[in-house]
């Protein structure tokens, strides 16, 4: 997916994936998939996609709903979160200084 925010363009293609967390396979309805990647220059951003009983479900009339996707912008203090909840090593990897052991 390619979207452009504030004048930048971001793409799924081209950006590195970090990790990524979700619920299920496509073929179910409330199948959603949140992926973070990282651009060239450091930016963090996530990709979102899901089913038509997901959280990003869109109507599209007549009572009917259909899954999509969507694409936005974090900062690095939700970008360290999100990969500490769904991928341990990366998180070690990518985040050393701000991991204690406990």
């Amino acid at each position: 997916m390619k979207k452009i925010i504030d004048g930048k363009v971001y793409n799924t293609e081209t950006a590195t994936e970090i990790c990524s967390d979700g619920f299920s396979n496509r073929g179910d309805f409330n199948y959603w998939r949140d992926t973070l990647y990282c651009t060239k220059k450091g930016t963090y951003f996530m990709h979102g996609t899901g089913g038509p009983l997901s959280q990003y479900a869109k109507h599209i009339g007549n009572n009917t709903r259909t899954g999509s996707e969507e694409l936005w912008i974090i900062g690095d203090e939700k970008a360290r979160n999100f990969c500490m909840s769904c991928d341990v090593e990366k998180a070690l990897e990518l985040f050393p200084d701000d991991i204690q052991e406990g």
